[in-house]
């Protein structure tokens, strides 16, 4: 078996006709199992081990009757060498029925590895949700201490104080309301495609800021609310008639129903919350959406070099830039449907979404064309 196993190397490396190996490093080095290349093997080896069974064409031979003469002549000598050839070829049969048994054995242990890690991962999923509403039913539980009933309430004001200068500053670095609302258009396809902003598929905006998005959404007849927790701003949406609630936007999903939602969006929000808070926030938009609900999160882009090198630590509040790589990630890895990454493009007048895998960055200047923002569009399945 060793000799034979020689051989196929030796063959794979220089081709079965015995040619020189192509240029590159030898097949041994970095060697990477390949299902198509094994069957080629294979079906080469079928082929070669009915040795002595096959009358050669004598193309060598031109003229006719030397051809027939010559094959007539190889005719008899094969039929004088299959006492000797009769066994080679068993064995070499025998030997490939072992190799083809090996592979469809492999085949049924490489099934049954992939559903027994489809079954753990489900399992840990449903394990570590559990412990989260355990550890949750807990904290609820447990009754408050006067005192810090007291600090509590006594705090509030204070983490407020700084909502009209957050208001002044998004005026001011944020954009217009209009240029805001004319780049935020480009989600609408996605939000319609999902069906989303129905009363039955309602959209909840978690952030909603100045309330651009949800006065968009509401020009175009969907159901639609936001929930944040800076007061100026919920202040001057209310005065505009918009939905939108006070409070923390994870809080707000845990108290909504499984599948009550059609659509999940946040914009700018993500690089305001550490990263333990958004998979919590992944977790809860994944059970609070209905399936084929989608998500849509915005976020500067740390893959352009002048937003990654200076203008991300302009706003104060900005903890840290998410790369759309591990977003993705993220997304996919909290159980999240086609969950990609998209860069935003011109083509001619018109904005596009392209899938950040499709840019490429060859030169220093793609870091700085690249777009300064990105989407992660992420689906419930």
């Amino acid at each position: 078996m060793s000799r034979i196993r020689e051989d196929a190397a030796r063959r794979r490396i220089t081709g079965l006709d015995g040619a020189s190996p192509a240029t590159g490093p030898p097949a041994t080095a970095g060697f990477t199992f390949n299902r198509a290349e094994v069957f080629q093997i294979l079906q080469r080896a079928e082929e070669n081990a009915r040795v002595g069974t096959r009358v050669p064409e004598m193309q060598r031979f031109s003229n006719p009757l030397m051809r027939r003469a010559a094959r007539a002549v190889a005719r008899v000598v094969i039929l004088l060498t299959q006492v000797i050839t009769t066994p080679q070829r068993l064995f070499n049969q025998t030997v490939l029925q072992a190799f083809n048994l090996i592979i469809r054995m492999q085949d049924q242990q490489i099934d049954q590895l992939e559903k027994g890690m489809a079954d753990v991962k489900a399992r840990l999923t449903f394990q570590e949700r559990a412990f989260k509403d355990m550890l949750q039913k807990i904290r609820s539980d447990l009754p408050d201490l006067p005192d810090s009933q007291t600090a509590a309430s006594a705090s509030e004001p204070l983490q407020h104080l700084t909502d009209p200068f957050y208001v002044a500053f998004e005026n001011q670095f944020r954009g217009s309301r209009e240029e805001v609302t004319e780049r935020l258009e480009i989600y609408l396809p996605v939000i319609e495609a999902a069906r989303a902003g129905t009363p039955e598929r309602r959209i909840l905006d978690v952030g909603s800021g100045r309330g651009e998005w949800l006065d968009l959404l509401a020009s175009r007849g969907m159901e639609a609310y936001g929930v944040d927790v800076n007061q100026s701003l919920l202040q001057d949406c209310q005065q505009r008639g918009l939905a939108v609630e006070a409070g923390d936007g994870i809080r707000h999903l845990r108290q909504l129903p499984d599948a009550s939602l059609g659509a999940v969006t946040a914009f700018h929000l993500i690089e305001h919350i550490t990263f333990d808070r958004l998979i919590d926030l992944l977790d809860e938009i994944l059970r609070v959406l209905k399936p084929g609900g989608v998500v849509v999160f915005e976020t500067p882009n740390a893959r352009n070099i002048l937003v990654g090198a200076g203008d991300f630590y302009r706003d104060p509040t900005h903890r840290h830039p998410v790369h759309p790589d591990t977003l993705a990630f993220a997304a996919k890895s909290r159980g999240f449907a086609r969950a990609n990454a998209y860069f935003f493009a011109r083509e001619g007048d018109l904005q596009i979404l392209r899938p950040a895998s499709e840019y490429r960055f060859a030169r220093l200047i793609d870091y700085v064309r690249v777009s300064r923002d990105y989407a992660l569009i992420a689906y419930r399945p």
